[in-house]
């Protein structure tokens, strides 16, 4: 796949989950050819996660 169509997925999960939440959805994507990463947020939102989302952010997200 070319440099150009590659895309970078976070995939944050919902409520009562985790980043588990997205084992069968992660392989098709890396198989694409894209970046994937899962985040598992933690129960209180520390700084540091805080943080982390917002760095996140920053990349270009397309729904």
């Amino acid at each position: 796949m070319e440099k150009k169509s590659q895309k970078r997925f976070v995939l944050i999960h919902g409520l009562c989950h985790g980043a588990w939440t997205w084992y069968k959805v992660k392989p098709h994507l890396e198989a694409a050819g894209h970046s994937v990463t899962t985040v598992r947020l933690q129960v209180t939102a520390s700084p540091q996660w805080i943080w982390l989302l917002y760095q996140l952010s920053l990349v270009e997200v397309r729904f």
